[in-house]
């Protein structure tokens, strides 16, 4: 049975259309890489003006997602690494918050014990 001329055509257009998609994206992923970038040094920049927690943890994830995009990694994957990352993160923002108000009071104590 043979193939009409019009599937090979289609078959043909469909190629070129995927190959032009790939092209735009390879040509997009250098712009992801920087803006992975540009998140992760605002977040940092952020959290060093505040020094209040809040900002730390999205950095993590935009520094995660930044390393797969290094790598040329879908941007689906890098998405939902983002969000796991943070969201593992936030998670373990309430022990990181002990610990830091423990060193705190620890250090405080010591402070008091050298003045006397």
């Amino acid at each position: 049975m043979a193939v009409p001329i019009f599937f090979i055509v289609k078959i043909k257009e469909l190629g070129y259309y995927i190959n032009e998609i790939i092209r735009e994206a390879l040509y997009y992923m250098e712009y992801l890489i920087i803006g992975w970038l540009v998140l992760f040094i605002l977040f940092i920049v952020f959290e060093l003006i505040t020094m209040k927690l809040i900002t730390i943890w999205f950095s993590g994830g935009t520094l995660v997602a930044f390393i797969l995009s290094v790598f040329e990694v879908y941007l689906v994957i890098q998405l939902a690494a983002f969000v796991v990352v943070t969201l593992l993160l936030l998670i373990a923002r309430p022990c990181a918050k002990s610990f830091i108000n423990k060193a705190k009071s620890e250090n405080t104590e010591i402070t008091e014990n050298t003045e006397q």
